[in-house]
């Protein structure tokens, strides 16, 4: 059973160093959606990748604990959600890991195997085109075996956001924002505003599929059928620069931490209507991670809600590039236009008609 030592740990993942002291491996808790490869073991890792940071565990509580919502750079760091994600006070996965530790690993598959919550993986066949992109072993650690997604390179977070925006019939255009649960025992960056709904990608998925779409909307905005089939869907493109996501890389100024990409594909779910009263809605699925829904002036969001109050600065990008994706749409003709209607298979989306709408002052 191979032996690796921790060198570094970060959200959901560690990374660790083979006992000839020449390859890193990442271990994530959660499954990649894409942009990994299995672990090269024949290929030695460049010595910035066998680096371990001078922090010591309590230097690492004490950054997690402390009162602070802010790094030192600025960037928001989390509510104990974030915390509960990492290894050293995960409660359920690697419990108490920290760098310096040595985990037993057996791969017990060559791709992914389903989620199963940080448990013990058994023989369970992998998912569909994940072969090649992470293996999926146990790891033991401190007499508890869990399951474990090792791949030859970080792991980036893929995620899908989805704008809804409104246009009623006295020409006025409204965005949908919703405020991260405030409990800081049950989200990370409690408060804080977003522009939409927003998931993690499962493995071995389109990126692009409508389906997801429909799951993301259902779950954190609460569209009713009858309102989806009224809906555009418009793409907006990708989102990657570097460290968008707080959550995604280093901790405590650079001082421990993994880098870790992170990426969205981001659309507009935009309806035009021919009277003044805003779209039907229901209550979303998810009343944990999402507190409250209003709509607001798509014109005016960006003025009205300085930097501060956004969940990621990066969001804020996506409102000029709606607006101009709106501008372009608006002047298509009508059959053109009719090809980006979102079709709402009733397979996929069991949504109950009616409910009402939240008020279009924000």
């Amino acid at each position: 059973m191979p032996v690796f030592t921790v060198n570094n740990l970060s959200y959901c993942c560690f990374s660790a160093i083979s006992d000839d002291g020449t390859k890193c491996v990442f271990g994530a808790k959660y499954p990649p959606a894409g942009g990994t490869l299995a672990p090269q073991m024949q290929t030695p890792s460049p010595a910035s990748m066998l680096a371990t940071p001078n922090v010591t565990r309590e230097e690492v509580l004490a950054f997690w604990n402390s009162e602070s919502t802010l790094q030192v750079d600025g960037s928001h760091k989390g509510g104990r959600w974030g915390s509960d994600n990492l290894p050293t006070s995960d409660r359920n996965w690697l419990t108490g890991l920290f760098i310096g530790d040595r985990l037993e690993i057996t791969q017990v598959a060559d791709g992914i195997i389903k989620f199963s919550g940080g448990k013990q993986f058994g023989e369970s066949p992998v998912l569909d085109n994940t072969a090649g992109k992470a293996w999926s072993c146990n790891a033991t650690y401190n007499g508890t075996t869990y399951g474990v997604y090792l791949t030859d390179n970080i792991m980036p977070q893929v995620a899908r956001d989805v704008l809804f925006v409104w246009t009623n019939k006295s020409g006025n255009t409204f965005i949908k924002l919703l405020t991260r649960g405030n409990d800081p025992f049950s989200v990370d960056m409690p408060g804080q505003t977003v522009p939409g709904a927003g998931e993690h990608m499962e493995p071995g998925k389109d990126i692009n599929v409508k389906k997801g779409v429909l799951r993301t909307v259902k779950e954190e905005l609460g569209i009713p059928k009858t309102t989806l089939t009224q809906c555009y869907l418009l793409p907006l493109g990708r989102y990657a620069d570097q460290g968008r996501d707080p959550r995604y890389h280093t901790y405590d100024g650079g001082k421990w931490g993994l880098v870790r990409g992170s990426e969205t594909n981001a659309h507009v779910l935009y309806i035009k209507s021919d009277t003044d009263e805003c779209p039907a809605e229901v209550d979303p699925e998810d009343t944990v991670e999402i507190n409250k829904k209003w709509w607001t002036p798509l014109s005016s969001v960006l003025h009205d809600y300085p930097i501060g109050r956004w969940m990621i600065a990066d969001h804020m990008k996506f409102i000029p590039d709606a607006i101009r994706a709106i501008d372009i749409f608006n002047v298509l003709s009508e059959d053109v236009q009719k090809e980006s209607l979102l079709v709402v298979p009733d397979e996929d989306v069991a949504l109950a008609a009616g409910g009402a709408c939240a008020s279009a002052n924000a």
